[in-house]
């Protein structure tokens, strides 16, 4: 009888201090799963809103799938300033990431490749000459330093694939140019003169600095500031 009463005393013990100890992990456990849910059917948000913030107008994305070594987003847009008349200055159908979380992780960063596909490009002149353009107050917007600035990086390819350019002159005047097939890009790094915080001015600068070469429209970059471009990232389809 005693050694019944101290085994049941014993395992009522046991079993309050195992209550005292699940419960809460189990509590913990559930708020993380429901975080973790939340944050994936927000992720799409959250990185539009870094992408909101480098080119200070609106940037919307419909859908990420993550993988472990690829992402995909699917209808990427960045809008345009209060005063444009057109909604959008960029779009993109499908943008595909490889690289992987050792590399994003390591320093330099590193992306293997960027591939966009069915792209189009809006440019909305502000003055006669096209000069003061949507793109140019986009790309000259100053982003506040953080601590990962000196953090290094390298694209080590970056692909376009059918670009559609559509310019809007001040008059309302819209001129639309032959769709560019493809273009391609190779090693972008900080040394083009962004640092990783404006990872997607780096990016969109080399899209539209050879898009408008390739259009004879380079001086609509006339207003932009100087950027130290590297050699090594050039089109080899021009």
């Amino acid at each position: 009888m005693f050694f019944f009463k101290y085994y049941y005393y014993k395992n009522e013990i046991n079993g309050g201090f195992m209550k005292k100890f699940f419960i809460p992990l189990i509590a913990l456990l559930s708020i993380l799963l429901i975080s973790l849910v939340v944050l994936w059917f927000n992720f799409p948000i959250i990185i539009a809103n870094i992408a909101s913030k480098e080119f200070s107008v609106p940037v919307s994305i419909r859908n990420i799938s993550l993988s472990k070594n690829n992402l995909v987003i699917d209808n990427f847009e960045i809008g345009n300033q209060a005063q444009a008349k057109t909604k959008n200055s960029f779009s993109s159908k499908k943008i595909d990431v490889k690289s992987s979380l050792r590399k994003i992780r390591s320093n330099p960063m590193t992306i293997d490749s960027i591939t966009l596909d069915e792209n189009i490009i809006n440019i909305e002149f502000y003055n006669e000459t096209g000069s003061k353009n949507n793109w140019t107050k986009m790309l000259s917007t100053p982003t506040k330093p953080n601590k990962d600035s000196k953090r290094k990086y390298l694209i080590k390819k970056l692909t376009l694939n059918n670009i559609s350019v559509v310019l809007f002159k001040e008059n309302g005047q819209k001129q639309t140019f032959p769709t560019i097939d493809k273009l391609e890009f190779y090693n972008i790094s900080e040394k083009t003169g962004f640092p990783i915080e404006e990872l997607e001015k780096a990016i969109a600068h080399e899209i539209l600095k050879s898009t408008l070469k390739k259009l004879n429209l380079m001086h609509l970059l006339d207003q932009m500031p100087p950027v130290n471009l590297m050699k090594k990232v050039i089109p080899i389809k021009l």
